[in-house]
């Protein structure tokens, strides 16, 4: 029977410098949960990768049946035992033990290198990846990782900084942490430190570097940054590659290279980056923007949808042998520091999921106008697939939608639209969602596409429904279901000197550039709001910063540069969920 103990040990290790030197001690805290006597058991090798956050369950489930029922250690540097409880109570383990290595000399106790040795499998916790790689690299905790990995063969995962710290690229944050309007503006930004082939040795992510909480989009960015300098810089060539993760998801790697992606609920997504042979960074230079674009090809994205069961896998020996229905492909590109994601299903043309309601007789879409559409369709089934419609609409512009009811008895209805606005296959991105009511009238919405909206056709979907609607996939019982197409195209404004510019908030125009004492700035908003500008210099501080209330449109502002010094800067402009940059010189 197992003993359920938790306690702290308080272990000292006497090191003897040598024969004539005095002794001296050193302790450290560990935690125990289950069994205090080790046990063997047979293990599986794997690697599991979580993106931070709410701690992924089945992915520890996955951890624990690799590891046979043995002995379970977690390693972090801050913290406390709160892993012990919650990973003993997901599975059968011998132990749950909780080390806490925060010093170098910590990490050089021969008892922690040995407990982590025994260990059947290995977790390391979020927290800064910095003091893992000061405290641990180049010391016994460092070659016991990598003899669980390599000899014993038992899973070893992380999350946040223990995942970013797994792959033989990794960052180390050892400066301040980057962003990606920082690396995207300059890849060789002091902050961009990236280890190489020195600390963690996991064959199967032998020219990977990781990154954590991607749902956040601001490090996607960073990723790009990173992977191009592991292919000009770093060894790694056309090998170089990306894995990001989400928060609450977790890519599991098994013995054989292929990686399970787990998530609790829909939305939460793994990145695979790879390069295509033939599109290479176009500007990779210390102090200038990148550019990774070759019509249009940039890097090339594999984005699977994780579910409870990990249904979609990837075959990491390859990195193209795809099985399940989740996954969905496309590019990153970089023009200039400013990146653009966009996707396609397959490679080819954007598949949508299904829609329908079960009985339209009661209650449909009897008409459709926006822009060139003015489609009267009434009655259809429960499902119409009106994509082949297509209408311009231009980006920053309010544009008048109008939907019309039908009904055999007049009654309040629930309508919702949705846009695809990053061309990804997905209605379920953050704002994709652009109207939604309850109502029995003739609607008359405006519709606004953001700025940072794929150019190109996107899908639109109308849903109508005499009950709430609570997604934009899946079957309802009353009502219909319409599908069209978008045509984005980049609004334009008159800057100065007759000159024209296109806005798809991709872009910034500055004039004059050089400048000398003034540049004015003009950009698109798509909303009235307040926008930060920061302007950067090369070794990415900030040298002046302004927040000025913008309106929708195209929008003009002057910046005083008289304090500034010669040189190349960065300006960043911050317009809520949108953001972008570009290269300004200063020439006095």
């Amino acid at each position: 029977m197992k003993n359920n103990i938790l306690k702290i040990n308080q272990i000292i290790i006497f090191l003897f410098i040598s024969a004539i030197s005095p002794a001296y001690s050193q302790t450290y805290t560990s935690w125990i949960t289950g069994s205090v006597a080790d046990v063997t058991t047979t293990a599986t090798g794997g690697a599991c990768l979580m993106g931070g956050g709410t701690d992924n369950d089945d992915a520890i489930k996955w951890m624990i049946q690799k590891s046979g029922g043995g002995d379970f250690v977690v390693i972090r540097s801050a913290g406390t035992q709160a892993y012990n409880d919650y990973i003993y109570g997901l599975g059968t383990v011998n132990s749950v033990e909780t080390i806490l290595i925060d010093t170098r000399a910590k990490a050089s106790i021969a008892e922690i290198a040995t407990k982590i040795r025994n260990a059947e499998a290995l977790f390391i916790t979020g927290g800064d990846q910095s003091t893992y790689v000061s405290y641990w690299k180049d010391t016994p905790v460092e070659d016991a990782i990598n003899y669980l990995i390599n000899t014993k063969k038992v899973p070893v995962g992380g999350t946040s900084a223990g995942c970013a710290i797994q792959g033989k690229y990794y960052y180390s944050a050892t400066n301040s942490s980057v962003t990606s309007a920082q690396a995207l503006a300059n890849p060789y930004n002091t902050d961009m430190t990236i280890g190489a082939n020195d600390f963690i040795n996991n064959p199967i992510l032998s020219n990977v570097i990781t990154d954590t909480h991607y749902n956040n989009p601001d490090r996607r960015g960073r990723q790009t940054a990173f992977i191009a300098r592991m292919w000009k810089d770093l060894g790694a060539g056309l090998n170089a590659k990306g894995i990001g993760v989400y928060e609450k998801t977790a890519v599991c790697i098994d013995q054989n290279g292929i990686a399970k992606v787990f998530a609790p609920a829909t939305g939460n997504y793994a990145y695979f980056y790879q390069f295509d042979t033939s599109s290479t960074p176009e500007t990779l230079a210390s102090g200038s923007p990148l550019t990774w674009n070759n019509s249009g090809k940039g890097v090339k994205i594999i984005k699977i949808e994780g579910d409870t069961s990990g249904s979609t896998t990837i075959d990491l020996n390859n990195w193209s042998i795809v099985n399940g229905s989740k996954a969905v492909y496309g590019v990153i590109k970089v023009i200039n520091g400013t990146l653009t994601e966009t996707s396609t299903s397959g490679g080819g043309t954007v598949s949508y999921c299904t829609s329908q309601g079960g009985d339209s007789s009661r209650e449909w879409i009897k008409k459709v106008a926006i822009g060139t559409i003015s489609n009267l369709s009434n009655s259809n089934g429960g499902y119409a697939d009106f994509s082949s419609q297509v209408s311009n609409i231009t980006k920053g512009v309010a544009t008048t939608l109008t939907l019309t009811p039908g009904f055999s008895a007049t009654r309040n209805l629930y309508w919702k639209v949705f846009i695809d606005l990053n061309n990804n296959g997905l209605f379920t991105d953050s704002g994709e969602e652009v109207y939604s009511i309850f109502s029995n009238q003739t609607l008359t919405p405006k519709i606004t596409i953001r700025t940072s909206a794929s150019v190109g056709n996107i899908r639109m979907r109308i849903i109508v429904s005499y009950n709430s609607i609570n997604s934009s996939c899946g079957t309802y019982n009353y009502g219909e279901t319409e599908d069209y197409t978008l045509n984005v195209i980049s609004g334009t404004a008159r800057i100065s000197k007759n000159k024209e510019a296109e806005y798809d908030n991709t872009t910034v125009a500055l004039y004059p550039n050089p400048a000398k004492d003034l540049v004015r700035i003009n950009f698109l908003s798509e909303q009235k709001q307040e926008a930060q500008i920061l302007i950067y210099n090369l070794g990415g501080s900030i040298v002046k910063s302004l927040i000025t209330n913008v309106s929708a449109g195209i929008n003009n502002v002057e910046i005083d540069l008289s304090e500034l010094q010669s040189g190349q800067y960065i300006i960043s402009i911050d317009k809520g969920e949108d953001k972008v940059i570009s290269k300004l010189i200063i020439s006095k």
